[in-house]
């Protein structure tokens, strides 16, 4: 089996869709803004979870199967998922509150009268 050519290019690549319907597309080792992070969901695939830490895919996946990977990471069948919290949490940054009131992704801990 033959390499790819030397001018393809990385194949590390996602679509997603921007504000307005228009699709996009990302280097996989794009890293993670901060704006992004909000906007983020319970759980990671594992392209997104890599970015945050600086892994490029191939690396991604080497330590999801190496059962290295810096934070806990669950299989789904197939399929990789990992927890945001898990991520955010390892790099010291707040675990979001939610829908800021509704107890969605919060404490529900409290008791109320």
């Amino acid at each position: 089996m033959r390499g790819a050519p030397p001018d393809a290019g990385p194949r590390n690549a996602f679509t997603h869709v921007i504000q307005g319907g228009e699709v996009g597309q990302v280097k996989g080792t794009t890293p993670v803004t901060v704006d992004e992070i909000g906007e983020l969901p319970v759980v990671l695939d594992p392209v997104t979870a890599g970015r945050m830490f600086g892994f490029g895919r191939t690396t991604t996946y080497k330590l999801l199967r190496d059962e290295a990977f810096p934070v806990p990471a669950h299989r789904t069948g197939r399929t990789w998922v990992i927890p945001t919290a898990g991520v955010l949490n390892f790099l010291g940054l707040p675990v979001g509150g939610g829908c800021g009131g509704c107890g969605a992704r919060g404490n529900n801990s409290e008791v109320r009268s």
